[in-house]
Order: structure tokens, then C-alpha cells, then sequence
């Protein structure tokens, strides 16, 4: 027993300098990478460092667990580099977004590991020279992969690899909260949105768009409560905001407050006065006002200011084509962005201006339907076909459009 033991002993040493040669071979290989992007280099020193991690007693955890970050990292870039070379897409912005996302994180996500438990064991903070800069990097390539699958409109993948950038360093970047937030919110993962939005907020980072996802996503999580607490802060750090002034009036409309809605809307007009939108908008407050209905869409009788409701959504129909028109004729000219509005706002315009004179139209025919004198009944149908007669043009035109628009 006495000569095993004594073996056993002098074959500690060897194990021990055996295990602290593969973490120094690992540094050797990672520089000679370094210096030559020679892939063997790469592929050494992850063998070397991989072992050396199985060692039972390790001499310098945050030193081993660093190098382990720093190899593991490099192994990304290495397959980031690679998957660019494969590409042949000229535009480079378009070219990069596509290499990461073809790039997997797994060697990132266990560079995050190391470097987190590397900082844990390291009480005097020898390591962190390295250890920051790589976790910049790391935060980075999150951040683009982020990027690359929202433009691939993978959603969760997108939210997954923000959320992992922020982790990195609990940011409170507001370009990256908002990308977080804006993703899940298209996601319909309205906690999410909200919890990045809220957090935007408490930094003082928020901006009229942030609480105006905030409004929303209350809205979605049924906490109207919050919704109108957020609307009310909102509205007082950007009074002159569109947006949310639109928010507030949609939030006026279903509350049944349509005075409040369009005084709302009224405003928006008067600092926008040549915006078409904003007056097809109101337009269609006053007609829906006209027509009435009940939670489950049954239409009600109408109100007792019916004809000034309609003239008052003629009127706006009648501004959104004056504006459009000229725009129209000169589409070539304009933005394709700005060209589609204008098309769109302009048809739609024209089909409810149609739709206004029909109703009119309607509504004298079925008067005339009680007349039991011929000639009176004769005079009040002629009045009703000349208003069917006055819409054709303006459904025509409207159709006319949507057909150009789909060819």
C-alpha cells in the first residue's frame, strides 16, 4: 500500500503540468490565429482550452475561463468571415446582415458564460483589460444579428437575440430597447414591448413614439388604466405630437366622447392644414357619427343632426380630393412612398364622397316610397336618381384607380 501511495504522489506533478500545458498552448494558439487567421491555430486552441476545462483543479479559474471567452469568441468571428466569403451580394450592409444571419450564436452565447464566471472569479478584476472589450464585441454582434433577423422578419429570433445583447450589459441603449420593443410588439408579445418601453421611460429616454407603443401595448394587454396614465404623460411631454394626439382621439371615439375627438382632430388640422389624411380622417368621424351602431354593429337610429354630420364629412371628402388632385397628376415626381399615399388617400376619398351622395340618394327614394301622389312621387324619384347619378362619377374615378394600381 505504502509503494502505491508513493507512486500515486509523484504522478501528481506530471497530471498537473500536463493540464497547465494545454491552457498555455491555448494562448499560443489563440495569438498565432491572431496574427494569421490560420483556421488549424483556431482549431488547437479550442482543443487545448476544451481540455484543460475538464482538469479537476484548475490554478487560475479567471485566467482559464477568459481564454475559454476569447477562443469561443474568435471561433464566431471565424464563422462569421466565412459565411460573408460564401456570399456574392454587392451591397456590404445587406451582405453582412445576411452572413450573421446564417451565423448560429452558440459559440457566442458560451463566450457570454465564460466571460460572466470568468468576472465572478476574478475578485481582483486582473482579467477585465480583456474581458470588456470582448463583451463590447459580443453585445455588438447580438445587436447585428438582432438587426439581420428582423429585416428577415424572424421576429422571435430577432427579440431572442436583442434581449441576449442587452443581457451582456444591462443596456439601456435607447436604439436597442426600441428595436426590442418595436419587435415584440409587432409580435404581438406585448409584455415585452412593454417591459423595454417601461424601462426607456424610467432612464428618461423615452420620446413620443415610446409612449405611444406604451399606450398601445396597454391597450392590447387590456390595462386601460395604465393606457390613459401613459396618454396623459405623454400628451404633456409632446403636446403638438400627431400621433399621439390620434391615439387620444381613437381612445375618445370608443369611449363614446366624439366632441373631445374631433376638438382633438381639429387641432391637428390647424397645424397641418394641407395634410389630406387628416381631413379623410375626420370626414369619416362625421360619417361614422352619422351612422350610429351598437357594440355588436346593428345600426341605430340616426341622430338628430344627421344632415349636418353628412355636410360636414362632404366637406372633408370635397378637401381631401382638391389636395390630392394636383398631386395626383404629378405622381411621377413624388416619392414612391409618397405616391402610394396619395393614391390611396385620394381613391378612398372619392369612393366615400360617392357613398355620401348615394346615402343621400337612399334616403329620398324611401321618403318618396310613402308619396301616394303620382306626380309628387315622380318629382322626389327624379331627386333620388339625380343623387345616385351625381355618385357614378366618383366611383368610377375611385375604381379607376384601384384597377391602374393593380396592374
Amino acid at each position: 500500500m505504502k509503494k502505491i501511495v508513493v507512486l500515486f504522489l509523484f504522478t501528481i506533478p506530471v497530471l498537473t503540468g500536463f493540464s497547465q500545458a494545454k491552457l498555455v498552448n491555448a494562448i499560443k494558439y489563440l495569438d498565432d490565429y491572431t496574427k494569421s487567421k490560420d483556421q488549424e491555430s483556431l482549431t488547437k486552441a479550442k482543443e487545448n482550452i476544451d481540455v484543460y476545462m475538464q482538469t479537476p483543479e484548475i490554478k487560475d479559474p479567471a485566467k482559464a475561463l477568459k481564454v475559454k471567452g476569447l477562443v469561443y469568441l474568435a471561433i464566431f468571428d471565424n464563422n462569421l468571415g466565412l459565411q460573408m466569403n460564401k456570399l456574392t451580394i454587392a451591397d456590404p450592409n445587406q451582405k453582412a446582415l445576411t452572413a450573421y444571419q446564417n451565423t448560429t450564436s452558440d459559440e457566442l452565447d458560451v463566450a457570454v458564460k465564460a466571460f460572466a464566471e470568468a468576472k465572478t472569479a476574478d475578485k481582483k478584476g486582473f482579467q477585465l483589460a480583456e474581458i470588456l472589450p470582448a463583451e463590447k464585441r459580443i453585445y455588438e454582434h447580438y445587436y447585428n444579428k438582432g438587426i439581420a433577423n428582423s429585416n428577415a422578419n424572424k421576429l422571435p429570433e430577432a427579440i431572442e437575440m436583442y434581449e441576449k445583447a442587452i443581457a451582456v450589459d444591462e443596456s439601456t441603449d435607447s436604439t436597442l430597447l426600441l428595436s426590442l420593443a418595436s419587435n415584440a410588439f409587432d409580435n404581438k408579445n406585448y409584455d415585452k414591448a412593454k417591459a423595454s418601453l417601461t424601462k426607456m421611460i424610467d432612464a428618461n429616454k423615452g420620446s413620443a413614439l415610446v409612449y405611444n407603443l406604451l399606450i398601445q401595448s396597454d391597450f392590447n394587454l387590456k390595462d386601460t388604466a395604465s393606457a390613459m396614465e401613459m396618454l396623459k404623460k405623454g400628451r404633456l411631454a409632446y403636446p403638438s405630437d400627431e400621433a399621439l394626439q390620434r391615439t387620444e382621439t381613437d381612445f375618445f371615439l370608443k369611449s363614446g366622447k366624439s366632441e373631445e375627438a374631433i376638438k382633438n382632430l381639429n387641432a391637428v388640422i390647424a397645424s397641418k392644414p394641407q395634410e389630406p389624411g387628416l381631413y379623410l380622417a375626420r370626414g369619416n368621424m362625421f360619417d361614422n357619427l352619422a351612422h350610429p351602431e351598437d357594440a355588436k354593429n346593428n345600426k341605430l337610429p340616426k341622430p338628430a343632426n344627421y344632415g349636418e354630420l353628412m355636410k360636414s364629412a362632404e366637406a372633408d371628402y370635397k378637401k381631401v380630393i382638391e389636395l390630392c388632385e394636383p398631386k395626383y397628376k404629378n405622381l411621377a415626381a413624388l416619392p414612391a412612398k409618397e405616391a402610394e399615399q396619395i393614391k390611396d388617400t385620394y381613391s378612398q376619398a372619392l369612393y366615400y364622397l360617392g357613398i355620401v351622395y348615394f346615402n343621400v340618394g337612399v334616403d329620398i327614394s324611401a321618403s318618396a316610397d310613402k308619396i301616394t301622389d303620382n306626380a309628387k312621387f315622380a318629382a322626389q324619384n327624379k331627386k333620388a336618381n339625380d343623387e345616385f347619378m351625381k355618385a357614378m362619377p366618383y366611383f368610377e374615378k375611385s375604381q379607376e384607380m384601384k384597377s391602374d394600381q393593380q396592374k
